[in-house]
């Protein structure tokens, strides 16, 4: 995951500096909650960059630093996690808990991913409209990627419990 994370923000990035190449005299800076553009400016080469600058850290952070410190944590210092069944959890042998932290982490990668997709729509789409070929940022969109966010969310939570109890259930002997 974390090697499409690293391909997904490779692409955002060559968009970006493609797309930068020719942008017209106006670009919409700013859309109000419908999407449609609210206020244009003049490209600017740091306020253009900043969403594939925001994406590369919440990639960073989100989809490869916070993971591989939680996989530290469950291996050195379990107690120091919040995890579902915490007791039990720090229970467990160490491979087991890595294991349990592994739906934790592949959901944290997930969630890096869709907030990375969705800065991309956003300056694919201020692309489209400084051009003219869209009149706003299509709702849809917006209200999907945010709807994912909130499911993966959600998922990673009760992924993560039932991840703890799957390992609880096989050092148990009843899995």
């Amino acid at each position: 995951m974390a090697a499409l994370l690293v391909l997904v923000i490779a692409a955002f990035w060559a968009f970006a500096a493609t797309a930068w190449l020719g942008l017209p005299a106006k670009i919409p800076t700013h859309f109000d909650l419908g999407g449609h553009p609210d206020a244009w400016s003049e490209p600017r080469f740091v306020a253009w960059f900043l969403l594939p600058t925001l994406a590369t850290g919440v990639a960073a952070l989100l989809g490869i630093g916070l993971p591989r410190w939680i996989i530290g944590m469950a291996r050195r210092n379990a107690a120091l996690l919040n995890m579902p069944q915490k007791a039990r959890f720090q229970a467990l042998p160490e491979a087991a808990r890595v294991r349990a932290v592994s739906a934790v982490t592949a959901g944290l990668q997930r969630v890096a991913l869709l907030v990375v997709a969705l800065f991309a729509w956003v300056l694919y789409g201020t692309h489209e409209v400084a051009h003219g070929r869209w009149g706003g940022l299509p709702p849809a969109g917006l209200l999907g990627a945010v709807g994912l966010l909130v499911a993966q969310s959600l998922w990673l939570v009760a992924s993560a419990s039932r991840a703890v109890a799957r390992e609880v259930a096989a050092e148990s002997g009843c899995g």
